[in-house]
C-alpha cells in the first residue's frame, strides 16, 4: 500500500476506478486519501466488468472490484491485491493483508443479506434464518463459497439487523461529510 500512496503523491490525480460514491470501495478510497493525502480522483464504473479491463488495460492504476472478479488474475499473477476491504483476513486468501490491518479505519464493510418486506411474519424470518444458518455450516458449502473469493460471515436475524442499523449510520456520517447528503 505504500508503493501506492507513494504512485498517487508523484502522479497528483491518479485515477481509481470504483463502483460508485455508495460503494465501499469508494469510502475505503477516501479513508486513505485523507489519511495519506495521496490525491487519488475517482473513476466511477457501473461494473466489475468495466473496472476489470481499465485496470488490466492501464487506464486506471488502481481499482476496488470485488475479489472473486479478479481472483483468477490474481491466481495467474496478473493482478496485484493490495488489500482486502475486510476486517479480518479472508480465509480464502490469508496471505492478502486486509485495509483494517494497514491502519485504515473503515466503519462498514461489503455485506450481503436476505431482505424481506416489512410485515413478514416473524415465523417466516425464523425459517428463512433457520435454513440459511443450516446451509452457512456445511463444509460443501463453506468450501463452495471460499473457491469462489468471498468470505462468509453468518449473523442471525437480530444480529444482522443491528450490523445494519451501525452500518447505515456509519454511511449517513459519513456522506455527511462528504457533502454529498444534508
Amino acid at each position: 500500500m505504500k508503493d501506492l500512496v507513494d504512485f498517487a503523491r508523484k502522479n497528483p490525480g491518479a485515477k481509481v476506478g470504483i463502483h460508485g460514491r455508495s460503494a465501499v470501495g469508494y469510502i475505503s478510497m477516501v479513508v486513505l486519501n485523507r489519511a495519506e493525502k495521496a490525491g487519488f480522483i475517482d473513476v466511477p464504473m457501473d461494473s466489475d466488468a468495466k473496472i476489470v479491463p481499465a485496470i488490466l488495460g492501464g487506464h486506471v492504476p488502481v481499482a476496488t472490484p470485488a475479489f472473486p472478479a479478479v481472483k483468477s488474475l490474481y491466481e495467474a499473477k496478473k493482478v496485484k491485491v493490495l488489500a482486502l476491504l475486510i476486517e479480518k483476513r479472508a480465509d480464502f486468501a490469508p496471505e492478502i493483508p486486509t485495509f483494517v490491518e494497514l491502519g485504515y479505519k473503515l466503519t462498514s464493510f461489503p455485506y450481503l443479506g436476505i431482505f424481506a418486506p416489512k410485515g413478514t411474519p416473524d415465523e417466516v424470518a425464523k425459517k428463512v434464518d433457520e435454513a440459511v444458518r443450516k446451509i452457512v455450516a456445511e463444509p460443501d458449502f463453506q468450501a463452495k463459497i471460499n473457491s469462489l473469493g468471498i468470505q462468509l460471515n453468518y449473523q442471525d436475524t437480530a444480529t444482522f439487523e443491528k450490523s445494519h442499523v451501525r452500518y447505515r449510520e456509519a454511511y449517513r456520517v459519513f456522506f455527511k461529510e462528504e457533502g454529498l447528503v444534508k
